[in-house]
This record gives structure tokens, C-alpha cells and sequence, in this order.
């Protein structure tokens, strides 16, 4: 449920009221602060209408566990960092355990008012193989409800028809900027789908859908050169539009890169610039480029 749809909080209330019908588990995402106002609304709807555990996810739920769940009373659990991982086995033992609250309070990655208490300090489950993840099925989702804009562009307008799509090809990165969660968040280590499983989902969102605008969102997508040259190599046969909105590191980009980059189909990127000053790239930001 996408409670960004609809016109007020009564509507999407009403909406997850109707969906909690035998329900064991709900999973609530909250990857920015500006929606915890609205959590405690959700929660507590959830917990008077069903037996569910409720589970709490995202940067800003992560980063930020012990005041919330010492602020939510309807949160049972948060998983911290990434949740592919732990959220598997949370549903794949839902039915093995006898008492569920147990399970996240002995699971690594899930932290809980009563583990808290026993001085436990969560861990991240993230996952290396990011082939699984990369394929996502929208059949779940009804597209027709997201009117995708992309990156800003001097030539946006030469798509009369834009059908976009967003994509993530990588995890992590390995600058650790004082302004940014991000090396927390996704670790240090950058993470690779592989070219090809990118390449196979590219061609199923063209097919499926029509894509015509594919916008990618990695951190770091250029760290790795030679894959990052592959991948621009492979995307220029689809003749779609590439958008690279999150920015890209000058470091990375040469001359090879730079024209392999256009006939891939991007015509406009966003370069990460953070200063001109040496001192406060040395100094304050730890980002010396």
C-alpha cells in the first residue's frame, strides 16, 4: 500500500483496515524522516484491527532505532539496514516459531524494545548478491497510478511520451562523507548486480512496458570502470533515454567513458561537484576530489 496515492490519512487508513485479514506480518517503510509524523496513525491501525507484528524498515528507521521504539508503542520490531535478508527469514520461520517476538529478538538484524534492554546493538544482513534482487516483478504494482518525471534536462521534452522506470545496480560505497549516511547505510564495499541480469530486466521493462526512460540510482555507479563501461556498451542497443539523477563522480570519467555514456542514451549527468575549496574537502567533508 502506497499511502503517497491517497488524498488523506482517513483514505489509506481505511485501505490497510481492509487488507489485514489474516494477516501475520506487516512492514512498514520509512526511508525519510518526514513520515514519522504519520506512523504512529498506521501502527496503531494495524494493531486494532489484526494480530499482526509490525515491523518497521528504512534509512531513517535504522538510523534512528532506539528513539523509536522507545516513542512507538505499536512498533514490535525495526529491522535495521537492509531487509531482503532478515525479512526472508522472518517469513520463512513465521510458522516454524512459537513465539515470534522471540525470533526477532535473537535474529541479528531486528532489534526490539526487550533486546534493547540486553545491550543488544543490531547487525547488518546485507545481501552480496545483488542478481536477486535487481529483477523486480511490477506485476504488483499499478504503473498506470505513477507519473514518473525524470532528472531535470535541457532536452526532457524531445520524449513526447515518457514511460520511466528506476533502477538500482549497486550497493555501498566507499567514500565516507561526513554529510552522508550512505557507506553506513549500504557498508563500505560496493556491491554489483552483474551486466547481464541488469541487461535481462532492461528488456523485460521494455517489453512489459514500453520503457522508454530508464533512470539509474546508484551511489557509485562508475567505482567500477570496467563493468561500468560494459554496462553503456550494452544499455546503447535499446535506444531509450538514460538518466543518471543521484550523480556521478568526476573521478571516474574519461574520455572512453564519457562517449560511451552518450551513446547509451544519456545526453545530460549530473556531476558530484561538492566544493572547489581544498580545505573543505580535506578537512570538513573527508571527500577529497
Amino acid at each position: 500500500i502506497d499511502c503517497n496515492l491517497y488524498n488523506n490519512e482517513t483514505e489509506y487508513l481505511n485501505v490497510i483496515k481492509q487488507c489485514l485479514y489474516n494477516i501475520n506480518i506487516v512492514g512498514i517503510s520509512m526511508i525519510f524522516d518526514s513520515s514519522y509524523k504519520y506512523l504512529n496513525n498506521i501502527s496503531k491501525t494495524i494493531k486494532e484491527n489484526s494480530n499482526a507484528t509490525v515491523i518497521l524498515g528504512g534509512t531513517a528507521a535504522s538510523l534512528s532505532y532506539k528513539i523509536i521504539l522507545n516513542e512507538q508503542k505499536f512498533i514490535d520490531a525495526i529491522n535495521y539496514l537492509e531487509g531482503e535478508v532478515p525479512f526472508l527469514r522472518l517469513v520463512n520461520n513465521v510458522n516454524k516459531v512459537n513465539n515470534i517476538d522471540k525470533f526477532l529478538e535473537n535474529d541479528v538484524s531486528f532489534i526490539t524494545k526487550k533486546s534493547i534492554e540486553n545491550g543488544k546493538i543490531p547487525q547488518s544482513s546485507f545481501i552480496e548478491n545483488l542478481d536477486d534482487v535487481v529483477n523486480i516483478d511490477y506485476s504488483y504494482v499499478d504503473v498506470s497510478k505513477y507519473k514518473m518525471r525524470e532528472a531535470f534536462s535541457p532536452f526532457t521534452n524531445k520524449i513526447a511520451e515518457k514511460k520511466q522506470f528506476f533502477l538500482i545496480t549497486s550497493r555501498g560505497c566507499p567514500f565516507k562523507c561526513v554529510f552522508c549516511s550512505s557507506s553506513l547505510v549500504s557498508g563500505s564495499k560496493v556491491r554489483c548486480a552483474s551486466v547481464e541480469s541488469i541487461i535481462d530486466h532492461v528488456k523485460y521493462l521494455i517489453s512489459e512496458y514500453g520503457m522508454n526512460v530508464l533512470t539509474i540510482n546508484d551511489d557509485q555507479l562508475l567505482s567500477n570502470k570496467l563493468r561500468a563501461k560494459e554496462l553503456f556498451k550494452q544499455l546503447a542497443q535499446f535506444n531509450i533515454r538514460i538518466e543518471c539523477a543521484t550523480g556521478l563522480s568526476v573521478a571516474f570519467i574519461d574520455d572512453e567513458m564519457a562517449n560511451l555514456m552518450k551513446k547509451a542514451g544519456i545526453d545530460t549527468i549530473v556531476l558530484a561537484i561538492e566544493s572547489g575549496s581544498d580545505y573543505m574537502l580535506k578537512n570538513i567533508i573527508h571527500k577529497p576530489l
